[in-house]
């Protein structure tokens, strides 16, 4: 069971709040237009994400979270596995998706299966949010 962030200490939150992030080149620079197209409309979304852009390693290797990746994941307060596709708007009535612009699909960004992070959801709460599965997004080809 993951600890809480008052159960650990500042340098554990810290790394909860700000986890290593990899992406690969071709997310990275959608990343940016997206967030950069959306600063002036979405500055409170827009932001964190080009945070987190900057922050992120550009580096291939082991599935991490990107535009059109399947998620599994768990939100320590409900302990239920959630499985997500972050998409760069969601379509309506498509509960299974969920925008890069959102305070989750800014979480997730970037993670890889086993990596926690500290993130705070629509209301301002803090969330601990772990990473269970990444699944790439569908090639062209299948």
């Amino acid at each position: 069971m993951p600890t809480t962030p008052q159960a650990g200490s500042s340098a554990e939150t810290k790394a909860l709040r700000r986890p290593p992030l990899r992406l690969n080149a071709s997310d990275l620079r959608r990343l940016e237009a997206i967030a950069l197209n959306s600063l002036l409309r979405n500055p409170r979304v827009a932001g964190p994400l080009l945070e987190e852009i900057d922050r992120a390693k550009v580096a291939s290797g082991p599935a991490t979270v990107g535009l059109g990746s399947r998620v599994q994941f768990v939100d320590a307060l409900s302990g239920r596995p959630q499985v997500v596709r972050v998409v760069e708007a969601p379509q309506t009535g498509a509960d299974d998706e969920v925008g890069i612009l959102s305070p989750l699909g800014v979480a997730l960004i970037g993670l890889a299966a086993g990596q926690s992070i500290l993130a705070r959801d629509h209301l301002g709460s803090e969330r601990l949010l772990t990473v269970l599965h990444v699944a790439p997004p569908p090639t062209a080809a299948g």
